[in-house]
């Protein structure tokens, strides 16, 4: 969108930053010749900082659509995160509902770019204030390991964030028997959602190309490798979708 259509509590991004507008300023010129500028005062959604910045008006600013929605403070929600590298890679954190045992309500994608690690832990202890997740599940593996320490350190995270990837799952019925959890095991888990029909994706075209550009192919030694171009969406999903295999949470569905 355009500089000039920039209203109040509207959320555009610049140089990679969510940025919430607060007040919008419109300065005429002092001459014909002059150009009218729009002052925007807001804050980076993730770091909090303040922001300012005049525009000219016709200025192009790429706006981010919001869901508009009243959020259940004691409803099961699950977040799924897939911490990007540094530079032109994407952070995805991913929001299921759990509305009953067989059904998963996908909430939000949010997706963050060039983002240092101690904003991507902000960006979850913010999203935990308006959901107060069940489950926060992250790859503690490459850049994740910075972000998965981090939320240890905060009281309203550390007993609900889980290394996903030093997860085991059961063989047996009686869980007797374990095997540390693979990322095909993910993978296959929201594959079985999506065929049973218990989960319901949001309706956003990243989302299935993401899921569409996952590859596959087997090592020399025989081993499953998964793969693709834009799969941040897709690895963020198949973490939160992982709260339908989770024993181990108390979930109360009225």
């Amino acid at each position: 969108m355009k500089a000039n259509e920039i209203k109040r509590s509207a959320i555009f991004q610049l140089d990679g930053k969510n940025i919430f507008v607060k007040k919008v300023h419109v300065q005429s010129p002092s001459s014909r010749s002059g150009n009218t500028l729009y002052k925007v005062s807001g804050y980076d959604i993730v770091s909090r900082q303040k922001f300012e910045r005049s525009f000219k008006g016709d200025e192009v600013v790429d706006n981010v659509d919001v869901l508009q929605k009243r959020v259940e403070f004691d409803a099961n929600y699950f977040l799924g995160v897939d911490v990007a590298r540094m530079g032109t890679d994407e952070s995805t954190f991913e929001i299921l509902e759990r509305v009953s045992r067989d059904k998963l309500l996908h909430r939000e994608n949010i997706v963050t770019t060039k983002t240092l690690t101690t904003d991507t832990t902000k960006q979850i202890v913010f999203l935990n204030n308006q959901y107060n997740f069940k489950r926060i599940y992250i790859d503690d593996g490459g850049m994740g390991v910075g972000v998965f320490d981090q939320l240890l350190e905060y009281e309203e995270t550390r007993r609900k964030t889980e290394a996903i990837n030093n997860a085991s799952r059961s063989l047996d019925r009686d869980e007797k028997r374990k095997k540390k959890l693979l990322k095909e095991d993910l993978y296959n888990n929201l594959l079985r959602l999506m065929e049973r029909g218990e989960i319901e994706l949001l309706d956003d075209d990243n989302i299935f190309f993401s899921l569409k550009s996952v590859m596959y192919e087997y090592t020399d030694e025989g081993k499953l490798r998964l793969f693709g171009r834009y799969t941040h969406i897709a690895e963020g999903l198949i973490r939160a979708a992982w709260c339908a295999k989770d024993k181990h949470l108390n979930i109360c569905i009225v």
